[in-house]
């Protein structure tokens, strides 16, 4: 997960926490929390919606975006 960083402050709730790109819901197999006033969201679901690819090397344990 990758913060996502706003102008507005966050304040944590009970209400949950969507990803919307251009407007659209984005499903993504984990859902975004809060912690500690930051928002976590999925960052393979984030940056493949944005046309990234992401691909995971379990060599070096990384992932790699382009």
């Amino acid at each position: 997960m990758i913060p996502l960083i706003t102008d507005n402050p966050i304040v944590e709730s009970d209400t949950p926490v969507t990803i919307h790109i251009d407007g659209e819901y984005l499903p993504t197999d984990v859902d975004p929390i809060l912690i500690a006033g930051r928002t976590m969201i999925p960052l393979r679901a984030a940056g493949e919606a944005l046309g990234a690819s992401i691909v995971w090397n379990s060599n070096d344990q990384k992932h790699h975006y382009h």
